[in-house]
């Protein structure tokens, strides 16, 4: 079927007869990339003329020419006026040879209609009678047609201008007709117009100092383009220096002959601006530039230096404003972090070049870095590599930047500036840490909302605070300031801004007292009480100032407070009371004098709180005996930190690696992304509840998914606790050591059960795989304890004598650690100095010795028993037993003699708290194929 018998219509309506049809047909292409779309081309009958032409909306890119002959089967259809054919039928397109080219039919401007859509057409002699927009009516004498840019081209119409022929393919919407030129090539002039510019380009974009750069232009005449120069300079003054183009292919100008034409620009000096133009002349002598009215105006890019900096990213000259001339491209530089933790995931820092790299003592020389690949720390030196962009008028790394941290660095001093320079004036501070002097908080009225800010104000003028990082300040009309510290953001509504980092940034003249924010047992007889501000440790540990009332059973007293102490962060202070805070009770706090560190001082305050009650926490050791319904899941753990590592990875990412313990007797991975100072409280000796996911990875079970501050997932219950009674170890004794670390989930191990080993230590191996491996054995058999570099330990002292760990070859100590494990295998770990000790045992006895105290303990409020002996040489085996003569649990068994102690909690071998009664201990020691033992009674109690 042909086009003709597609389009050809009386319908008054001009749709086709064949609407709705599958129709086989085929025609040649007169038209590629309709609307800049390949798969939109047009198609005539070989002979041409009106009502042979239709528009093509394929499924798919055919990569086809001008003058490729295709067939295929689609459906007519309507849209919009405009008759297409869409849908083609999978496998029915078949490319045939190129056939000649379609001429077009030569129609008047006013008889342009339905018989010319998508046709190829050529008008004579139309003079241009209008020019809107991007369009432009042309008429000649027949009626007006409007010229359209379904293409793109150069030509700028001017009204009065003659055209000796206009060629394109019309398209209609409704009853309106266009005509479309396909390129510059299908307008024909009366007079000699000089050549046109399009499709300018410079390649690459910022070439370095080592680099020249490619400038190709497409450059079109009416008859031909006799000769083409680019015209350039390095910088601002001087004269512009001609370098030829050629359209031959040899000049990174595509392919010879067809419009496009290049020419080569050499390289240039590292930081300068190249200015260049175009000039071209057609074969009858009419000349051109682009732009149009060079040199006054020109074309430029930016040379950058190989070694670049943020001062290249970020220098425009322009104090107000203005674009990075690196906008849009791809770099890498290096910086140190100035202002670490901003944004909703606490990702985004902001970073400024090292000190001495750039010029202007700092200014220009800070850059925003948004969601890059791992959160840095403050100080930390990283390089950076991504794009950058403007952001609501703010230049910054884009997200997914590639972060790698290289170590530590040093940034130029904070740079002192007026508040009034801040709002419009601060481009060169542009993501550089800065400091305001004295100034006050004069408005109020963005805080809070969606994105807190407040207004300050000096005698130079007002400008912006916004909290985009989590210091707690709250601010209040008149509190004033001695200075403020921030990084420089922008906001489109505010201009620039201050982002403080802490609270440290902001100096506040302090004149409000602190309040009291809450009460809360956390055991008991311990109190937690919770300060908005900081406090002084004055007036802290007087206990006669802090009264606490039961006021559900009127009959009871007053309760003594026994202790009072000042928590690290100075925000809330713990007392200790000699009565039990009871459950579902009422109480009453009066704190009589407190003082923030500025010496404001709270009188008087009262506060209720309710009494103890024990919290829905899981148990470790449940989860080590049935992970698999943990797995997954959330749940909250409370224990003491017994082990911290801040963690940094090959890949130069952060993340904190620490061990919790509770009164199971089992201990736990807590892992997660992030710097360790970004959990402030998990810390060596902090009692705490922490809340995550129960994950495995890498065949360690562990807590997850868990938040730092400010919204954090860890509570710290208490400061200084002392650390779990370890499990004394033999270093041979592979049944306890499996035990230890065993869990549910084949080929998944425990970690961070508080341990210690006693013996001499045979082997010492550094840089190891990123830390020191060292062997110990007490004669059963040897257990490796493994020091991570990260943690810093070089150096131990052991009895006042200091040793470097290559020297502890031959040294018999005893060291506590985490439980953990290689490839499956027990390991200790080691971190802390204080956590190598000088042994003390002395030499084996001849019998067995077996002491413990007379009197009972009570496992249920965390007593344990001290359980002191003496064996000869040989296997020594410590049991515990019931009335029954049921074996308890062993506490000891080992191939060494000699004295030792253990501390025991009162636990069966399945960590169960025993039931209350009197239990057996039973020492006994084999040697030289005789035995020999001693038993002792213990009691089980607990308090009434």
């Amino acid at each position: 079927m042909t086009i003709y018998d597609i389009q050809f219509t009386t319908d008054s309506g001009g749709n086709s007869p064949l609407v709705g049809q599958t129709v086989a047909t085929g025609g040649v292409v007169t038209a590629v990339g309709y609307t800049a779309q390949p798969i939109r081309y047009f198609i005539s009958d070989p002979q041409g003329g009106l009502w042979h032409g239709i528009l093509v909306n394929d499924n798919q890119n055919r990569n086809l020419s001008i003058g490729d002959s295709v067939r295929f089967q689609a459906e007519v259809q309507e849209s919009n006026g405009q008759t297409r054919l869409r849908n083609i039928v999978s496998g029915s397109f078949v490319v045939g040879q190129p056939g000649s080219l379609v001429a077009p039919a030569m129609v008047g401007s006013g008889e342009i209609g339905e018989s010319a859509e998508g046709v190829l057409v050529e008008l004579t002699n139309a003079v241009v009678v209008a020019v809107q927009g991007t369009e432009f009516t042309v008429d000649d004498g027949s009626g007006p047609v409007v010229v359209g840019r379904g293409w793109t081209f150069a030509h700028s119409p001017l009204v009065g201008d003659t055209l000796r022929y206009l060629r394109g393919l019309v398209t209609s919407v409704g009853t309106v007709y266009t005509l479309n030129p396909r390129d510059d090539n299908d307008f024909g002039f009366f007079s000699n117009r000089a050549p046109l510019f399009s499709a300018i380009a410079n390649r690459p974009t910022t070439p370095s100092e080592f680099q020249s750069d490619t400038v190709t232009a497409i450059i079109t005449d009416d008859g031909a383009v006799a000769s083409a120069s680019l015209f350039y300079r390095f910088g601002n003054t001087g004269e512009f220096i001609e370098r030829p183009m050629y359209d031959d292919g040899l000049h990174g100008d595509g392919a010879a002959g067809d419009s496009r034409w290049g020419g080569i620009i050499p390289a240039g000096p590292a930081r300068s601006t190249c200015y260049y133009y175009l000039w071209a002349q057609d074969d009858e002598g009419a000349a051109g530039t682009s732009p149009a009215n060079a040199p006054a105006t020109t074309y430029s890019y930016v040379v950058r230096s190989s070694i670049l900096t943020i001062y290249d990213l970020q220098f425009t000259g322009n104090p107000t404003g203005g674009s990075s001339r690196y906008a849009d491209s791809v770099v890498t530089v290096i910086g140190i972090v100035t202002g670490a933790g901003f944004g909703n995931n606490g990702d985004d820092f902001y970073m400024s070049d090292p000190i001495g790299i750039a010029p202007e003592g700092g200014r220009w020389s800070g850059i925003f870095v948004y969601g890059g690949s791992i959160a840095p720390a403050l100080g930390d030196c990283v390089r950076v590599a991504g794009q950058v962009i403007e952001y609501n008028g703010l230049t910054e790394f884009t997200g997914g930047a590639v972060v790698t941290v290289l170590g530590q660095g040093a940034a130029f001093d904070t740079l002192l500036v007026r508040v009034g320079e801040l709002p419009d004036s601060s481009e060169a501070y542009e993501g550089c840490l800065i400091q305001v002097g004295r100034c006050w908080v004069s408005n109020t009225s963005d805080w809070p909302t969606q994105y807190p800010a407040f207004r300050i104000t000096d005698a130079t003028g007002t400008a912006y605070v916004v909290k985009d990082a989590p210091f707690e300040y709250v601010p209040f009309i008149g509190d004033t300031f001695t200075s403020i510290t921030g990084c420089v953001s922008y906001y489109s509504g505010h201009g620039w801004e201050l982002a403080p980092r802490f609270d440290a940034d902001i100096g506040i003249v302090d004149r409000r007292p602190p309040s009291l924010v809450s009460a809360t047992a956390i055991s008991d007889t311990t109190v937690n009480v919770l300060f908005n501000e900081r406090l002084s440790s004055a007036y802290i540990a007087d206990i006669a100032n802090y009264r606490i009332v039961d006021q559900t059973d009127t009959a009871l007293t007053e309760l003594h407070v026994d202790s009072a102490y000042l928590f690290s962060t100075n925000k809330t202070i713990q007392l200790i009371t000699l009565e039990r805070l009871l459950p579902s009770h009422a109480y009453q706090l009066t704190v009589t004098r407190v003082e923030d560190v500025s010496g404001n001082a709270l009188t008087g305050a009262v506060i209720g709180f309710s009494g103890y009650e024990p919290g829905e926490y899981v148990q470790i050791a449940d989860i080590y005996r049935d992970f698999q319904s943990y797995e997954r899941l959330p749940v909250t753990l409370r224990g003491v930190v017994n082990f911290v590592q801040d963690v940094t990875t090959t890949s130069g990412s952060r993340r904190i690696s620490a061990y919790i313990q509770d009164g199971s007797g089992r201990g736990f991975s807590l892992s997660q992304s992030g710097p360790a100072a970004n959990f402030p409280g998990i810390r060596r000796g902090n009692l705490i509840t922490i809340s995550g996911i129960a994950s495995s990875y890498a065949g360690t079970i562990q807590l997850q998914d868990f938040n730092g501050a400010p919204n954090t997932d860890v509570i710290v219950l208490s400061e200084n606790q002392p650390l779990p009674e370890p499990v004394m170890l033999a270093t041979g004794d592979r049944r306890t050591q499996r035990d230890l670390v065993w869990t549910s989930l084949p080929d998944n191990y425990g970690a961070g059960t508080w341990v210690q080993v006693t013996g001499t230590i045979y082997q010492v191996d550094e840089n190891v795989g990123g830390g020191t491996n060292i062997m110990i054995d007490d004669g059963t058999g040897n257990v490796t304890i493994r020091i991570w570099n990260d943690m810093g330990l070089d150096t131990v002292i052991l009895d006042g004598h200091p040793y470097r760990l290559r020297d502890l070859v031959g040294v018999t100590c005893s060291v506590a650690g985490p439980s953990s494990t290689y490839d499956g295998d027990f390991q200790m770990l080691a971190g802390y100095a204080e956590d190598f000790s000088v042994s003390t045992a002395g030499p084996p006895s001849d019998k067995l010795i077996l002491d413990v105290p007379n009197r009972p303990f009570a496992p249920d409020l965390g007593q344990k028993l001290r359980i002191a002996y003496n064996a000869p040489l040989g296997q020594v085996r410590l049991r515990i037993f019931d009335l029954r003569g049921r074996l308890v649990t062993t506490l000891i068994d080992k191939r060494s003699g000699g004295p030792d102690e253990i501390w025991w909690d009162g636990r069966d071998e399945l960590r169960n708290l025993l039931p209350l009664g009197t239990y057996i201990l039973h020492l006994e020691s084999v040697r030289d194929g005789s035995s020999d033992a001693v038993v002792k009674p213990v009691v089980i109690g607990t308090k009434l």
